[in-house]
């Protein structure tokens, strides 16, 4: 760290951990990016409703439709399971009340099988004895029960429940609305709904009515999977059908997780706009968004819905034209329209990973060195060692994943450290003496991404099966860690104690207070825009910064890199850090978010390692040319106001 000069035994030790831990990285970073090269295959899949609805309205039979879209680049629809409501709408049932019934059987005596109907139930008629019989199987209906018959080739069953809670109802698929779409060659994806006490014998009826069409893809409705205590059977039965699971982008379903894995990992990612977001889209902006999702995090299965279907009869060529868009936008990335298999799993093992986690824990020595007695670190890594070894033993995943927020927060810390620390000081370096120690604090840093990586490469990490956990402290820890350390670099513990003490019994002023709510407040916003939630509190100009970096530069580079933290760390190394200046504090504190950000861009497994690494380029170039631009306009002012203050003396 700031203090590292020699090569002391204990640093010798951390280095070799650490060289060898990226050695074994590395040689799977190049696994994963040759899995990601290859992963290529693209479903555009329409909404089954919306083309029924957009067929009847231009007076064409739904297959015809399918087939036209189909030419524009259409592979499939998504069809979400039936509800009564959909039945009814389609005229396949009559859905009516106990009320209605008693007066349409004094009209006809025989309507319901000449049975008395019963006020307070409702009624389910249809012709269709397929529509019937699906009814029976989702109602849970028992045949034998006076509740249900056939007359006169209608079909009818009665229940208590309540319209609204009927209306919803899953009840199954119909063969008629699947062939049709099967033999005109596009697949055709079920949306299983979860209503009631779904088990897998139900659920069973509609994987085997799909496998007689294909069934390279099955989706769920709900933010839970249906039949959830049977997980293990449903992930068996897919495997020997051999179907992939889709996952919907930013929807997150309960028991999808474990499905996805014991069903091998073969998962699709979906990205849809939502029917909520559609009316704030027109076709450029969905264009580009489908673009990026593909491009940069791993979708391979666009769920689209059209455009202006308030007025359908005029939607039709537009939507046409839309679809024939997306086909022509992922050729032109290089990307091929179909259905293909998962990425490639970069290979696993134990030992593997073992080798991997060396590395962080030669960090830990690294650090740990700068502060605490040999001996005691010594002790501390063999220790660290062990608990590794034995971590990985008892559970893998969450020691790769404990090991890989490790990573992140170590390397920086270590990187700005080191370089702050030895160049502390007022005199001012030359341009090319900034930036060569920026791009040196950059690559220690990025150490740390690489060990990530390495201990994140498997095929659940890049479908987002699994993820990275830690962020917010990740961004957090490395901000109060740096500034500790090179506050009271060497100093005694006694020492630091003793100040910290004086400052807790100090007189707190109305200013401290004042500056410490917006220090609060400009953390808190920092940490609602990482993760998950990074979409929060970004303004209307910064999206349009972004789209516009992405169509200049491929892919964009990190707001608080290239921005903020990559010029303050410049505008720092430039003149100097020195820690009784508060305005180099800040710039420390910015600098630190730079190089944070740096790491945490690979922490996005699901984003191809190749994209993460031209934003990293990005980031510091676009940050070392605002930073060299920032000093030197600081540079023209300080002279101008030298040149105006001796005259003044004159």
């Amino acid at each position: 760290m700031g203090g590292l000069k020699g090569i002391s035994g204990l640093k010798k030790a951390a280095v070799v951990l650490i060289i060898l831990s990226m050695v074994v990285s590395l040689g799977l970073d190049f696994f994963r990016v040759q899995a990601e090269g290859e992963y290529k295959n693209v479903q555009v899949l329409l909404d089954y409703d919306e083309l029924r609805d957009l067929a009847a309205a231009n007076g064409l039979a739904v297959e015809e439709l399918a087939l036209r879209f189909k030419k524009q680049g259409a592979t499939g629809v998504i069809m979400r399971e039936r509800t009564l409501e959909d039945l009814e709408k389609s005229g396949d049932i009559m859905l009516v009340g106990g009320g209605e019934a008693q007066i349409l059987q004094e009209l006809e005596p025989s309507f319901l099988g000449g049975n008395k109907p019963i006020k307070e139930n409702r009624y389910i008629v249809t012709k269709d004895e397929n529509v019937y019989q699906g009814l029976i199987r989702s109602l849970q209906v028992d045949p034998g029960d006076y509740a249900c018959g056939e007359e006169d080739g209608y079909y009818w069953l009665s229940t208590f429940a309540s319209e609204k809670d009927l209306i919803k109802k899953g009840v199954g698929f119909l063969a008629q609305d699947i062939k049709p779409l099967a033999e005109a060659g596009l697949s055709v994806v079920p949306r299983i709904r979860s209503y009631g006490s779904v088990c897998l014998e139900e659920v069973e009826g509609t994987l085997a009515l799909f496998e007689k069409y294909g069934m390279p893809l099955v989706t769920f409705n709900d933010e839970a999977l249906p039949c959830l205590g049977e997980i293990p059977a449903l992930a068996e039965r897919l495997k020997e059908a051999g179907a992939y699971v889709g996952t919907f982008e930013f929807f997150e379903q309960q028991g999808m997780a474990s499905l996805a894995l014991q069903n091998g990992k073969n998962v699709v990612r979906i990205h849809s706009i939502s029917e909520n977001e559609m009316p704030q889209y027109y076709e450029e902006k969905a264009l580009e968004r489908f673009n990026l999702a593909v491009t940069e995090r791993n979708i391979r299965a666009l769920y689209v819905r059209f455009f202006g279907l308030e007025q359908p009869e005029a939607a039709l060529e537009r939507n046409l034209d839309f679809v024939g868009s997306i086909k022509a936008d992922l050729a032109a990335e290089g990307f091929a329209l179909g259905e293909g298999e998962g990425p490639k799993s970069p290979p696993y093992s134990v030992g593997l990973m073992l080798l991997i986690g060396v590395g962080v824990i030669g960090g830990l020595l690294l650090m740990g060195e700068a502060v605490l007695p040999k001996k005691l670190v010594w002790a501390g890594g063999i220790v660290a060692l062990i608990g590794w070894g034995g971590m990985l033993y008892l559970a893998p995943v969450l020691a790769r994943k404990a090991f890989a927020l490790l990573s992140v927060i170590v390397f920086p810390v270590i990187g700005i450290t080191a370089v702050v620390g030895q160049e502390a000081g007022e005199e001012k370096k030359g341009f090319k003496r900034a930036v060569v120690l920026l791009l040196k604090m950059s690559e220690i840093s990025l150490v740390g991404a690489v060990i990530m990586t390495g201990l994140l490469a498997d095929k659940s990490f890049m479908l987002k099966i699994n993820g990275f956990s830690g962020v917010k402290l990740a961004h957090l820890l490395p901000l109060v860690a740096v500034p500790a350390y090179l506050l009271y670099e060497g100093e005694s513990g006694r020492e630091i104690f003793a100040k910290v003490k004086k400052l807790l019994q100090d007189p707190v002023l109305i200013g401290q207070v004042v500056g410490g709510m917006v220090l609060l407040a400009a953390l808190g916003i920092y940490l609602l825009r990482t993760g998950n939630d990074s979409g929060v509190l970004v303004t209307s100009w910064e999206m349009k910064m972004r789209s516009l970096l992405d169509q200049v530069l491929g892919v964009r580079p990190r707001t608080k890199e290239f921005l903020l933290g990559h010029p303050a760390m410049l505008l720092l190394l430039y003149y100097g850090f020195d820690k009784r200046d508060l305005k180099k504090d800040a710039l420390l504190l910015l600098g630190v978010i730079g190089q944070v950000s740096l790491v945490n861009t690979y922490a996005h497994i699901h984003t191809p390692l190749l994209v993460s690494a031209v934003r990293s380029f990005h980031g510091l170039w676009l940050g070392v040319l605002l930073g060299v631009c920032a000093i030197a306009v600081i540079n023209l002012c300080l002279r101008y106001l030298h040149n105006a203050e001796s005259d003044a003396g004159e």
